[in-house]
C-alpha cells in the first residue's frame, strides 16, 4: 500500500468541533476518503482506502493535554494497534509489543496511508518525522511557498525519496499530491475546481442487473437528444474492475469512462457495469467462474434489447472481456461489430505461460525478480494442471472451473467463425498479452466483413505509457491513456458507418 504521512500540531486545540471530508484518488481512479474531525481536544481521522476489491480502513485519534500532543492511537482494519505517547523532546510508540523512544527537537508523528493531517507538516516544517507503524524516524526538507492555480499557495516537502505537494487555500489544504505514487487527495469542495472536465449532454440511466444473490450495478449513458443510439456494451478485464475499468492500485486510468465521454460527444451510447465487489455490486467476482461472466453478458445485452431507444449493439472488451465479446459475436447475430482492446488469441493457460516465460526473457532482470517469476511460474502450472483434474480452489486465486473453462476457450477459433466488422487495438509494450496477438487475430477473423488493426509504441497491456525504453516516458502520464486510443475507436466506428 501506497505511503503517506499525517502531522499533528498544537493548533488543532483551538479549532471548533468540525468535520471535514476529502476524496483521495489514484490516477484517475477513485480511491477512497478521509474524514477529519475535531473534538474534546482530540483530533481523530478515519480513512477508507479500496484497492483490488479490497477495503483498508485506518483510524487515528490524537488526544492533547494543554497546547501539547500527549497520546497516540491508531488501528488498521482492526488487526494492527499503534500506541504512542509524546513528552517534550522524545516519543515513545508501540506496535505489535514493540516500541522505541525517539529523541530531538521538533518530533512529530506521521503515518501511512493518511492525508489531512499533512497540512500541518507544510505549515510547521518539521526537520524531523517519526512514522510510528515501522518504528522509524525521517529527515524532512522543504521548498519555499509559491502562487499555486485557482489563488492557492503551494509547497513541496521532501521525505527520503518522496516528494509531496501540498496546496492551501486561506490556510486550509484543499489539495495533496504524491505524483511519483500517482495519488490526488482533494478537500471534497474542491474536487471539481482542480479537476474540471469538458461538459457534454447525456444522460445517465442507473442499471441493476439481478443475477442469483448478486446485483450488478451500472449505467447506460446515452446522448441528451431523443431518438435511437448505437451502444456499446464495454466489458473488462480478468479480476475486479469498476465500471470505469479501474481497479487500483495497478489500474487507474478510467479508460471507459474517458472512451464514455468521446462516444457519448459522437452520438454513441453506453452500458457499463461495477464488476462484483467494486464500487456498488454486490458479490465475490473472483468466486465466479468464466460461464456466469459470460451469462452476465447476456442479461446485459438482454436488457438492451428491450430499449426502444438502441439502434444496435455492439461489444468493447479489454482482455478477458474480448474473449467474451468474440464468444458472443461468434454465436448469436444480434451483436453489431466488435472492439477488442489487448485481447489473446489463444486459451489462458497459454497465454499465462507465455507471459511469465516472456518476461523471465527480459536482459538483465534481477536475481528477485527472477526468483519471484519463476516461483509465480511453478505456481500457474499447478493451478492450471489442479483446475484440469476438477479442483474446486487454485493457489492463484481464480477459482478452478473458471481456469478450466478458460483453458477450454481459444479465442482465434471463436474469431474464425465472426462475420462483423471488427476493430483490434494494441500496445506494443503489453507484456500480459504479446503484441503477436494483434495480428494472429487478424488472420483469424477470417469472415468478418471488415478488420482493421492500430497498434501503439509504448503502451502497456492497460494502454498507459510504459517506461521500458520509451524516450518520451514522462512520469506525470504513467496513469493516463492517449487521446488517441479514444479518437481512433471514434473514427472507426463513424467511417465504417456503425
Amino acid at each position: 500500500m501506497r505511503k503517506c504521512f499525517l502531522l499533528i500540531l498544537v493548533i488543532l486545540i483551538s479549532l471548533p468541533t468540525l468535520a471535514t471530508k476529502y476524496v483521495i484518488y489514484m490516477g484517475d481512479a477513485l480511491l477512497g476518503f478521509e474524514e477529519v474531525v475535531f473534538v474534546n481536544n482530540q483530533v481523530i481521522t478515519n480513512t477508507e482506502i479500496n484497492a483490488s476489491g479490497q477495503k483498508l480502513l485506518f483510524s487515528q485519534t490524537l488526544a492533547f493535554k494543554g497546547n501539547q500532543p500527549e497520546l497516540y492511537q491508531a488501528n488498521l482494519n482492526n488487526q494492527v494497534s499503534i500506541t504512542g505517547t509524546l513528552k517534550g523532546n522524545s516519543a515513545t510508540f508501540t506496535v505489535a509489543k514493540q516500541s522505541r523512544t525517539f529523541r530531538g527537537k521538533g518530533l512529530y508523528p506521521v503515518e501511512n496511508n493518511t492525508f489531512f493531517l499533512w497540512s500541518y507538516i507544510f505549515q510547521d516544517a518539521p526537520s524531523q518525522i517519526v512514522v510510528p507503524s515501522q518504528l522509524l524516524m525521517l529527515k524532512a526538507n522543504y521548498s519555499a511557498w509559491a502562487p499555486g492555480p485557482y489563488n492557492t499557495k503551494v509547497r513541496q516537502v521532501n521525505v527520503g525519496q518522496l516528494a509531496v505537494f501540498g496546496y492551501f487555500f486561506e490556510d486550509k489544504l484543499v489539495r495533496l499530491s504524491i505524483p511519483t505514487q500517482g495519488l490526488e487527495c482533494y478537500l471534497q469542495d474542491w474536487e471539481t475546481v482542480f479537476k474540471k472536465q469538458q461538459d457534454i449532454n447525456y444522460r445517465s440511466i442507473p442499471v441493476v442487473i439481478s443475477r442469483e444473490n448478486d446485483l450488478l450495478h451500472g449505467e447506460l449513458d446515452l446522448p441528451k437528444n431523443t431518438g435511437q443510439f448505437p451502444v456499446l456494451l464495454l466489458l473488462s478485464g480478468s479480476g475486479p474492475q469498476d465500471r470505469d475499468n479501474n481497479s487500483p492500485p495497478e489500474m487507474n486510468n478510467s479508460l471507459f469512462k474517458h472512451l464514455t465521454r468521446y462516444l457519448i460527444a459522437n452520438g454513441y451510447g453506453v452500458l457499463r457495469f461495477d464488476d462484483r465487489g467494486t464500487g456498488k455490486s454486490t458479490g465475490n467476482h473472483m468466486n465466479k467462474d468464466l460461464q456466469t461472466l459470460i451469462e452476465d453478458s447476456v442479461k446485459a445485452i438482454d436488457y438492451l434489447k428491450t430499449r426502444t431507444d438502441v439502434k444496435k449493439i455492439g461489444i468493447l472488451g479489454h482482455s478477458e472481456g474480448g474473449v467474451i465479446a468474440t464468444k458472443l459475436a461468434a454465436n448469436r447475430d444480434d451483436i453489431a461489430f466488435l472492439i477488442l482492446l489487448a485481447t489473446p488469441s489463444q486459451s489462458l493457460d497459454q497465454i499465462l505461460l507465455e507471459q511469465l516465460n516472456s518476461q523471465l526473457g527480459i536482459p538483465n532482470l534481477s536475481a528477485q525478480n527472477r526468483k519471484y517469476l519463476e516461483g509465480l511460474l511453478d505456481l500457474t502450472k499447478t493451478s492450471l494442471g489442479l483446475a484440469k483434474k476438477g479442483q474446486a480452489i487454485t493457489p492463484l486465486g481464480f477459482t478452478g472451473p473458471y481456469l478450466k473453462q478458460h483453458m477450454e476457450t481459444d479465442t482465434g477459433k471463436l474469431a474464425s467463425l465472426v462475420t462483423q466488422p471488427v476493430l483490434i487495438l494494441q500496445g506494443e509494450a503489453d507484456l500480459k498479452v504479446l503484441p503477436h496477438h494483434a495480428e494472429d487475430l487478424r488472420r483469424a477473423f477470417q469472415k468478418s466483413t471488415g478488420i482493421k488493426v492500430i497498434t501503439y509504441p509504448h503502451l502497456t497491456h492497460y494502454f498507459t505509457p510504459s517506461p521500458l525504453n520509451n524516450p518520451k516516458f514522462g512520469i506525470e502520464e504513467v496513469f493516463q491513456s492517449p487521446e488517441k486510443i479514444y479518437l481512433d475507436i471514434v473514427d472507426w466506428l463513424l467511417s465504417s458507418k456503425l
